[in-house]
């Protein structure tokens, strides 16, 4: 558990300078989501709760306490997208949504293993997968908030 702790925290330190290194003289060539002040709100609370997730899952494999870990998993779901403003769904590129869409299954894919099984190799497994997908869709995409 040990080595899973080191490796789950080693990934939270890299993940933040992985996305944003560079050196600020380079275009971006990250395709532009343009969104209105109401829906760039709603997408990084998003984001942000996706990282407070990681963050409770993480903390919830090291004290092996796996009904956290299944508890804030959840909390980025499927469910959580069924709040998002109906306008995004024509505002989003189709390779976008999916790639949201892909995220909440994994979280909760995620909290069904904690709860069914309680691998916690498996759940690093599947957390490496749906950070795969947070890592391309920043390093593909990039959110702009319209003028109103």
């Amino acid at each position: 558990m040990k080595s899973t702790t080191q490796f789950l925290i080693a990934g939270a330190i890299l993940l933040p300078a992985a996305i944003w290194s560079g050196n600020g003289e380079a275009a971006d060539t990250r395709r532009p989501v343009r969104l209105n002040e109401t829906e760039h709100e709603f997408v990084l609370s998003e984001m942000r709760g996706f990282v407070e997730s990681l963050q409770q899952v993480m903390s919830g494999l090291a004290a092996g306490n796996m009904k956290m870990v299944a508890e804030a998993a959840k909390r980025s779901g499927r469910r959580t997208a069924n709040q998002a403003p109906r306008s995004l769904a024509i505002k989003f590129p189709p390779a976008f949504a999916a790639l949201g869409a892909a995220t909440h299954q994994y979280w909760d894919e995620l909290a069904a293993e904690a709860e069914d099984m309680g691998d916690g190799a498996e759940i690093v497994r599947q957390l490496s997968v749906l950070l795969n997908n947070c890592t391309t869709c920043h390093a593909g995409y990039r959110l702009v908030r319209d003028a109103d």
